[in-house]
């Protein structure tokens, strides 16, 4: 982020953590959450990514509206509204400071941790039958009720998929030295696979089974209250919401396995069809989870080009995990 814009960020992140006191800060590659007693404070960051550029106080402004409005169907309860962040003549920056506003902020009430999935996996239990069938049946219902998408997205759902798995491809096969050649072997297979599979996922997409969904549908991304909480849809790339059902429940399925709970993700997809959704076939199925996987190594790997990277030794270890799980779903994509 340009210096400016930096200085102005750390400026007004001091000043909240001194407002709010938060008993945590939770920091992402885009956003900083404060959390306290019973609120969470979601403070973007002003950066750009692939897909997201949150590089001025207007456009962040947009994407916490945006995430405001896409989380109100699984979440309503959670997210609360935006409040400005105000700067005083004096320089006093805070969200009950009057003066101009240079901000935004995201405000949900905090949601219950030890009923977080991704809490209750890293506790080494897996996923309670009676919850996991809350949650299939409250995605199963969302993803049912979901609108046919606008035809300008069902027409280039398979090129935005192509162009991603190639992005992963060439991102990961610049860190040889870390990741071995796996990672570019693996990477051109997905795509020559991708591309073998077009006519079927197209075909799905004329048949209205690819749909508006969640985006990023991890276990940090789902709570047990009651009903089941579903939050942080991806609020800044609508290519990214557009999903197979399937793909969708596959990739929780995914990082449910790597935390212990190998029986989510099979849960899901049953419960899925059951709903009547018509699932993909095992090779596509197969390579939902492939590219699943390579889109991780490669953020993972993306932590690395940070300026002052978080964990940095955690992350090559994380990619390389993922690369091996691609690489064993590959054979079964390539079938």
């Amino acid at each position: 982020m340009p210096d400016q814009a930096r200085a102005l960020h750390d400026l007004t992140r001091a000043a909240l953590e001194r407002e709010l006191a938060p008993e945590r800060v939770v920091e992402t590659h885009a956003a900083l959450v404060f959390l306290t007693a019973d609120r969470a404070f979601k403070l973007k960051k002003p950066v750009t990514r692939s897909h997201l550029d949150f590089s001025t106080a207007p456009r962040r402004l947009m994407a916490c509206l945006s995430e405001l409005r896409l989380n109100r169907p699984l979440a309503a309860e959670t997210y609360l509204g935006v409040a400005p962040v105000r700067r005083a003549p004096s320089g006093r920056i805070g969200l009950d400071t009057p003066g101009e506003v240079i901000d935004r902020v995201v405000v949900m009430r905090r949601l219950p941790e030890a009923r977080n999935l991704e809490t209750i996996l890293k506790s080494g239990r897996p996923c309670p039958p009676l919850w996991r069938d809350a949650l299939g049946e409250r995605m199963a219902q969302f993803l049912r009720a979901a609108p046919p998408l606008p035809p300008e997205r069902a027409a280039r759902h398979w090129s935005f998929m192509f162009a991603e798995a190639r992005r992963s491809r060439d991102a990961l096969a610049q860190w040889d030295a870390d990741l071995g050649p796996e990672a570019a072997e693996v990477g051109r297979g997905a795509v020559a696979a991708l591309a073998y599979r077009r006519r079927e996922v197209m075909g799905r997409v004329a048949d209205r089974l690819v749909v508006e969904g969640h985006g990023d549908l991890r276990p940090e991304h789902v709570c047990f209250t009651d009903p089941v909480t579903v939050f942080d849809r991806v609020e800044f790339c609508i290519d990214l919401r557009i999903v197979d059902p399937f793909d969708e429940a596959a990739y929780l399925g995914l990082e449910s396995e790597i935390l212990g709970d190998a029986d989510l993700g099979p849960a899901l997809t049953a419960r899925l069809e059951k709903e009547g959704i018509a699932p993909p076939s095992p090779g596509l199925a197969a390579l939902y989870r492939v590219l699943r996987c390579l889109t991780r190594a490669r953020l993972s790997m993306d932590h690395l080009l940070d300026p002052d990277p978080r964990t940095p030794g955690k992350w090559a270890p994380a990619a390389r995990r993922y690369l091996a799980l691609a690489r064993q779903a590959l054979r079964a994509a390539e079938d």
